[in-house]
């Protein structure tokens, strides 16, 4: 499980943490930096083993990489990212106990100027660490429980793990098998943008089905391989509609394929049915449900063009889709249904408060973005509130009713 983010000078963030859950929730007003933190993700994980990063790749295009560089001058003039893991069931003694697992790159300019890897065992120091900087000798130590250690080959690659052996069997599964699951949450990480929805009756089928949808097209086509996906779609489509409906994946003449929803007397084609299901049907729920367990699936806002209360529903659908399989759903979302549909269940203890994380984003002076994780109790209670979210709506209301008063006065 992924369990903090760093970001330094990347875009408007010029120095946050986010500390994920197993549901994690970027609230705040539009351009503060919530997409940026997925965005950062996604860059990083198409630059692995690459000496500089890739800014613009098949997973994210953000231009060159004086595009993605804080804008502000400061004292902190690389650009860093700092990820941190906590794993269960390294190693073949350690089965119940935890393991740690920290890594920090630094950039000068484009390119990776260095990196550290830190690893230890819960309530234990580190019993290992790691740095390699380009141009210079690399620095290993370890404790003294480990033994001897040394490296065998190293260099300065963006998750460019060294190999190192270690004189202690029990350690050196822990650090391979803790190097494996990162590489393995890396390449299991799924990011849903905001773009997203079938847009036409029919795709042509594809050579077969996707690991990762990346277009209507290669979802009409996963979908039509994968049969199995339609059943659990279906369950949640009927959640979320409140009536009996089942997602169907048709061949059609031309080699096309076609994705609808059956109700009791009709076939409808997803582009005929409303864009809040179609495009939850054409990315998240299906990438949700294909992703791995204890993957990371972040979603940019899933409420978009949704009804209240099928937001509602749908938090309920995140919520058991993460405990189900121990997945990390992150979601960027402007939608108070949402939050008080999760806030709801913390209250009626189907969700701990540590399995709910709120981070709220805002804009400082100079155009910088600060983030904020905001504690939830047992109660379902956010400490200092969710601010600029009811505001608004209190706002208008208080408006709605000085008008309607103004009417009766002139009567």
């Amino acid at each position: 499980m992924l369990t903090e983010f760093r970001i330094v000078n990347f875009k408007a963030l010029r120095e946050a943490v986010v500390r994920p859950s197993l549901i994690t929730v970027f609230i705040g007003a539009n351009g503060t930096g919530k997409s940026s933190v997925l965005q950062a993700l996604l860059m990083l994980r198409q630059s692995w083993n690459q000496a500089g990063l890739q800014t613009s790749g098949e997973l994210v295009d953000l231009g060159a990489f004086e595009n993605v560089q804080h804008h502000v001058k400061t004292s902190l003039d690389e650009m860093t990212f700092g990820l941190s893991w906590q794993f269960k069931g390294l190693g073949r003694a350690l089965t119940d106990e935890g393991v740690s697992f920290q890594y920090e790159m630094n950039f000068a300019g484009n390119t990776l100027a260095s990196h550290s890897v830190r690893v230890a065992v819960d309530g234990h120091d580190p019993f290992l660490t790691a740095t390699m900087t380009r141009g210079a000798n690399p620095s290993l130590n370890v404790a003294p429980e480990a033994g001897s250690a040394q490296f065998q080959s190293h260099g300065v690659a963006i998750f460019g793990f060294p190999q190192i052996e270690i004189n202690n069997s029990k350690l050196m599964d822990v650090w391979r098998e803790a190097i494996a699951a990162v590489q393995g949450f890396l390449m299991n990480l799924r990011v849903v943008q905001s773009s997203r929805g079938f847009l036409e009756p029919q795709y042509p089928l594809l050579d077969g089905p996707s690991d990762e949808p990346g277009s209507p097209a290669e979802t009409a086509s996963t979908l039509a391989y994968e049969r199995g996906l339609e059943r659990p779609l279906s369950v949640w489509l009927r959640k979320l509609l409140g009536t009996k409906a089942t997602v169907r994946t048709d061949l059609t003449p031309g080699k096309k394929v076609a994705v609808g929803v059956e109700y009791a007397e009709r076939l409808s084609n997803l582009v005929n049915e409303g864009f809040g299901i179609n495009q939850l049907l054409e990315r998240p729920l299906v990438e949700l449900l294909m992703a791995k367990r204890g993957a990371l699936v972040a979603i940019e806002e899933p409420e978009i063009h949704l009804h209240p209360k099928a937001q509602a529903v749908l938090a309920l659908i995140l919520a058991e889709a993460a405990k189900k399989d121990s997945k990390q759903v992150v979601i960027t979302t402007h939608s108070e249904h949402i939050l008080i549909a999760l806030l709801t269940l913390v209250a009626q203890g189907r969700l701990a408060p540590s399995e709910l994380a709120i981070h709220y984003f805002e804009r400082k002076p100079r155009n910088t973005a600060r983030v904020t994780r905001l504690p939830v109790d047992d109660r379902g209670r956010v400490r200092g509130g969710l601010r600029g979210f009811f505001e608004a709506g209190i706002s208008e209301f208080r408006r709605y009713q000085e008008a309607i008063e103004q009417l009766e006065r002139g009567k």
